[in-house]
């Protein structure tokens, strides 16, 4: 699915939770319906609270979909901000298919089969969306044990295949909240 794609789905998600908010729907209210479309609490919140830089790595997005960036490239441009919500909503926007690997071919047969599956890499942040809360606390404290037996979990739930390696998925907290010490990350809880 293109980029240009995925924000089409994703601005018609925004003018529903637009259209829910001018009904008096409270942020509780919001969290809670848009959970059903894999929308966390941070990702409510930056629409309702920070619309300027929304809009503004919107507008950035879009323009990275005309010249038909990957997603690695508009990441690291976008990592200059250093922000979590931008973060957030990039992996909401990039969770279900990357355009890297994703292209749906027409087949008379059976189209379904044809469909690849998500990278490993996007199962990762597809997790790390719905499980892993960052926080401001530094009593916040998550161990590799047991960030791995939550994935192991939330992997079984999902998919058939064998489990990525503890090895593969310290690497990419590593990445995505800087190196652990003693295998642990702080200001980061579980959500499940």
């Amino acid at each position: 699915m293109s980029l240009a794609t995925l924000l089409t789905e994703f601005s018609f998600d925004l003018e529903t939770i637009d259209l829910m908010s001018s009904l008096g729907r409270t942020s509780k209210q919001l969290v809670n319906e848009m959970s059903q479309l894999s929308f966390n609490n941070n990702l409510v919140d930056f629409t309702q609270n920070d619309r300027r830089r929304l809009n503004s790595v919107l507008l950035r997005l879009q323009i990275y979909a005309e010249q038909k960036l990957d997603e690695t490239t508009v990441r690291t441009h976008l990592k200059s901000l250093n922000n979590d919500n931008v973060n957030n909503l990039l992996n909401y926007i990039y969770s279900l298919y990357s355009t890297d690997t994703l292209e749906l071919e027409v087949n008379d047969s059976d189209p379904i089969a044809d469909m690849e599956e998500p990278s490993e890499s996007n199962r990762f942040d597809t997790f790390f969306q719905e499980c892993v809360e960052q926080t401001t606390e530094s009593t916040d404290i998550v161990k590799s044990s047991e960030f791995y037996s939550s994935f192991s979990n939330w992997w079984n739930n999902l998919y058939d295949n064998e489990i990525p390696d503890k090895k593969e998925l310290k690497s990419y907290l590593n990445d995505k909240l800087g190196k652990s010490t003693k295998n642990t990350w702080n200001k980061v809880c579980l959500t499940v």
